[in-house]
């Protein structure tokens, strides 16, 4: 047991992660291909409506060459072709013209480079002229090497993450007249390949904690879930027991239990079921009193407050239409838990009474 509680304390030391999901994430979309490149071929426009003008495609030669940076700025129409054809029946996922640049980008996020780049090679030797600088690029979560496909076709490897921190060394000056909405997408997608980068084989602190303590982490979650069967049983227990005594008071229809957890008491008051659930959960014995039918919530608030009652569910707060608390902790006796149920149930019962004596016509 000594070791379970070190266990725990070895992993609240960890850092903390907060982690949310990317937009791609939600959808569904962080694994293809034709979707980042559809969003990679708007960002790279200046044209296009983003606000952010050439930040990506300058940050993009930035990020492959050594020479000056002014050299790369793009004060050319620049047009964007994606999945362009190739004489071989090939489809390079980004070709860009932009003045005397061509630029031609094959995307890859999970699949292996497979594709014909010398193929590629001559799509682009194809455009621009004799003076145009041509730069082939293959873009991926990790920059990939010895590959003898690239070297022959003249393909250099770029990875996101090194895209990213060109993008985020220009970015600066661009933010006011960027728009809000397509700045964020960006931000999504950077953080979305990023976290992509980081499942290609790095191991997180939190990774190898697993990894290290395996063993007894299983043994931590066997342990936890004998613990929980046991409660399973006790809300059994207590449920024979009430069953042997074989009272069953005015106004209440039934008795059984649910989720394993869970001993339930049903009422009909006035045409409507009212409902007493009684759970056993690590927190204590909890109280659920409540109506399945909105209609009935106001009932239900009549009830509590009879005096019969309201001073056995005192304690009880209103969450969501139910009246809810902790009324026994797990040390109890399941004698005293029968009991003090049982009190609670007579007194919904005389509560019902009541309330069905008043409102009778005189």
């Amino acid at each position: 047991m000594n070791q379970h509680f070190q266990l725990l304390l070895a992993y609240r030391a960890l850092p903390e992660r907060f982690r949310t999901r990317t937009l791609m994430e939600v959808a569904g979309y962080p694994h293809y291909e034709n979707v980042a490149s559809n969003i990679l071929a708007f960002f790279f426009q200046p044209a296009e409506e983003h606000g952010l003008g050439d930040l990506l495609l300058t940050s993009l030669l930035g990020a492959v060459s050594d020479e000056d940076e002014q050299a790369w700025e793009c004060q050319s129409e620049v047009t964007i072709h994606r999945e362009h054809a190739t004489d071989a029946g090939g489809r390079l996922d980004l070709l860009i013209l932009a003045g005397n640049l061509v630029i031609g980008i094959e995307n890859k996020i999970y699949h292996s480079l497979n594709n014909d780049l010398t193929d590629y090679n001559r799509l682009l030797e194809k455009h621009g002229g004799r003076d145009s600088k041509r730069i082939k690029i293959v873009l991926s979560p990790k920059s990939i090497r010895q590959h003898a496909g690239m070297d022959k076709a003249g393909f250099v490897s770029l990875s996101y993450p090194k895209l990213w921190t060109a993008v985020r060394e220009r970015l600066g000056i661009r933010v006011h007249a960027a728009h809000n909405k397509w700045l964020n997408y960006l931000l999504d997608l950077m953080e979305t390949t990023t976290r992509i980068a980081g499942q290609t084989g790095s191991l997180s602190t939190n990774d190898e904690f697993f990894i290290r303590n395996e063993l007894l982490i299983s043994q931590l979650i066997n342990d936890r879930q004998e613990f929980l069967n046991r409660l399973s049983l006790m809300a059994k227990t207590l449920k024979d027991l009430l069953d042997e005594d074989g009272e069953t008071p005015p106004h209440q229809v039934k008795r059984w239990l649910f989720d394993g957890n869970c001993v339930v008491h049903e009422f009909v008051s006035q045409g409507k079921n009212i409902t007493l659930d009684l759970y056993v959960t690590m927190d204590g014995w909890q109280v659920h009193f409540f109506s399945k039918s909105a209609k009935s919530l106001d009932q239900v608030a009549k009830l509590h407050a009879q005096p019969s009652l309201s001073h056995l569910t005192s304690d009880l707060k209103l969450v969501k239409g139910r009246y809810r608390g902790i009324v026994w902790n797990l040390q109890t006796p399941i004698e005293d838990v029968k009991q003090g149920l049982q009190d609670m149930v007579m007194a919904i019962s005389e509560a019902i009474t009541c309330q069905s004596t008043t409102q009778q016509p005189v």
